[in-house]
């Protein structure tokens, strides 16, 4: 479970397709959000149980923790075709 704030436009379109799909709260961007919002949604989440639950279980469907693994195949691919 996480809290995310936009920190710049780049990320707008991520903290919302992971807000979508339930694995982050999304608090908008970090020099608009209210005091109120953010301590809302932690309040959210330190009270919900349940809630912690489930955004734990959509945030593993969508991440593989396969990423490094990927990264070095790659560098070694382009190691041993670059010789």
């Amino acid at each position: 479970p996480s809290i995310t704030a936009i920190l710049a436009d780049n990320q707008t379109t991520l903290a919302n397709w992971a807000s979508n799909q339930g694995a982050t709260i999304n608090i908008g961007n970090v020099n608009t959000v209210s005091r109120n919002t953010l301590t809302d949604a932690l309040a959210l989440l330190l009270e919900n149980k349940q809630i912690r639950m489930t955004m734990s279980l959509k945030a593993k469907k969508l991440i593989d923790g396969r990423g490094p693994d990927r990264i070095a195949q790659v560098m070694l691919d382009t190691i041993r075709h670059s010789g």
